[in-house]
C-alpha cells in the first residue's frame, strides 16, 4: 500500500505539454469490457506507460453497457454471440458527479438531434480515463452504446 501511495505521489513531469489520448476502446482489465483485441490493448499499454513516465494525459472514451460478448457452441458446433450487460456500480469506475451531486450529463449536438452521455472515471495510475455512457432514456436505441 505504502509502494503504490509513494509511486501515485509522484507528480507529473512539467516540462513536457499535457495530453488528450482518444480511443474507442481500452484494454485494461477483464473486469472493464472495453475492448476486443489489439487496439484496446496498445491503448491500455500506452496509458500504463504514460502514468510510469509521468506524463500529464487524460483519456477519453467509451463504456459500453454489453461490452464484448462471450461465446459458446451450439450442439452443431455453431458459435453462440452472448451480450451480458455490464453492471457499473460493481465495475473498477466511479460515476462524475456534479456540485450538487448529481451525474453529470454531457450533451453532444449531432445532425438533427442531441445524444446525451454520463460521464464515468477510471484511474490508471495517476492517469484519468473518462468514459462516456450513452445508454441513457433520452438517447434513441441506436444512439446507445
Amino acid at each position: 500500500h505504502q509502494s503504490y501511495k509513494n509511486y501515485i505521489g509522484v507528480p507529473f513531469d512539467a516540462d513536457r505539454p499535457s495530453i488528450a489520448y482518444f480511443s474507442m476502446e481500452y484494454g485494461l482489465s477483464h473486469a472493464l469490457k472495453i475492448y476486443s483485441g489489439g487496439l484496446g490493448v496498445l491503448a491500455g499499454d500506452y496509458l500504463k506507460e504514460a502514468s510510469d513516465s509521468r506524463v500529464d494525459m487524460t483519456a477519453v472514451g467509451f463504456l459500453y453497457r454489453h461490452g464484448y460478448f462471450t461465446q459458446t457452441l451450439s450442439v452443431d458446433g455453431q458459435q453462440i454471440a452472448n451480450y451480458e450487460a455490464q453492471n457499473f456500480g460493481s465495475l473498477p469506475i466511479t460515476q462524475v458527479l456534479d456540485e450538487h451531486n448529481k451525474p453529470v450529463v454531457l450533451e453532444v449536438p449531432f445532425h438533427d438531434r442531441t445524444i446525451y452521455s454520463n460521464i464515468w472515471k477510471v484511474s490508471v495510475g495517476r492517469i484519468q480515463l473518462y468514459l462516456m455512457d450513452t445508454d441513457l432514456e433520452h438517447n434513441s436505441e441506436y444512439d446507445r452504446s
